[in-house]
């Protein structure tokens, strides 16, 4: 379920290229899914080692999903205060996003503790 028509992808300021909102998008609603395969932790551990770059763990526990490189959120830059959340699969605004804003996310702190052990990448 990607739903193209609220956003777009064009240079960021933050990172590469960004999702823009191509309108208001009020607080609270679904952007896109995250789309992937599901597989269970060892599935994905044997296929990316523990890179977390490309998943989202809907519950450590249980199962991951490793997005296609086409994923709409892989788009979706890193930056705190942020404006949208994963949840469920499902990209979310948790506050009123203007018309060419970019959407944001809070990686986390897992994220970059990997980052900072395993690549010569620096948090912005």
């Amino acid at each position: 379920m990607i739903m193209s028509g609220l956003f777009y992808f064009k240079d960021s300021t933050i990172s590469g290229k960004g999702m823009f909102a191509t309108k208001d998008i009020k607080k609270g609603t679904f952007i896109t899914e995250y789309i992937g395969n599901e597989c269970t932790y060892k599935e994905m551990i044997a296929l990316k080692g523990k890179d977390p770059r490309g998943i989202y763990r809907t519950m450590p526990w249980l199962n991951q999903i490793i997005g296609s490189k086409d994923n709409p959120v892989n788009f979706v830059n890193h930056k705190v205060p942020c404006n949208s959340i994963l949840k469920s699969r499902f990209l979310k605004a948790i506050d009123d996003i203007n018309k060419d804003d970019e959407i944001t996310l809070d990686y986390g702190k897992r994220y970059w503790d990997w980052i900072s052990k395993n690549t010569d990448i620096k948090k912005k």
